[in-house]
């Protein structure tokens, strides 16, 4: 994986504050879950002010399970970087769709402001070699934004990866680019976060507002 910017977690350390808040915020869901499982226990016993003290608890402990949340989203807006199986005509500049026969290994950089980066991935990988050969045409880097980006989805698991649909919007791509990760889930999670921030705010907005701040 590249390197982090100063100041900027690496891949290594995302993957690892990512890993701890899911742990906390499942704790949190199942002490909610826990409370709610035990509440039908006292019911006759209940009266206004133990009602009024248990709506409390439940309202500050969904606030803290939201905060949690919150955070979590922030850690998928940050720069990440996942490896992946692309289809090799895709990845060489072609329009994607239909039944790849051939795939390339590739990295995705997401960075903050929410380019999608496609670059060869030349490492060496413990993955099996017939799962990638090297194209007939190099691959060269392939770069959008997450707004071209109409939908992702993280398909079954085979083999330890995971299949991952990315629909682009026209003229992109002809249809679904099917990819491969071993991440799946956490990159559909991470795209997501970025097309929900593209929704919730104009991305032009965003984009303009962070080119006045670099320049």
């Amino acid at each position: 994986m590249a390197t982090s910017e100063p100041g900027v977690d690496s891949p290594l350390a995302l993957r690892e504050k990512k890993a701890a808040l899911n742990e906390v915020i499942e704790l949190q869901r199942r002490l909610i879950e826990q409370r709610e499982g035990s509440g039908g226990d006292n019911a006759t016993n209940t009266s206004t002010s133990s009602d009024d003290e248990e709506l409390r608890w439940y309202a500050e402990q969904t606030k803290r399970l939201e905060k949690f949340k919150h955070a979590l989203n922030a850690l998928r807006l940050q720069p990440d970087e996942f490896q992946l199986l692309v289809p090799a005509a895709w990845a060489a500049g072609g329009g994607g769709g239909g039944a790849a026969r051939e795939y390339a290994r590739c990295a995705l950089r997401v960075n903050a402001r929410s380019q999608l980066t496609f670059v060869a991935h030349a490492a060496a990988s413990s993955e099996p070699s017939a799962t990638a050969s090297p194209p007939a045409t190099p691959l060269r880097p392939r770069v959008f934004f997450v707004d071209q980006l109409r939908n992702v989805r993280a398909e079954a698991a085979a083999e330890g990866r995971q299949a991952v649909s990315l629909e682009w919007k026209p003229p992109h791509a002809r249809a679904a680019v099917r990819c491969s990760c071993s991440e799946g889930d956490e990159l559909a999670e991470v795209l997501g976060a970025h097309l929900r921030r593209c929704v919730a705010a104009p991305f032009g907005a965003i984009l303009g507002a962070i080119l006045c701040a670099e320049f």
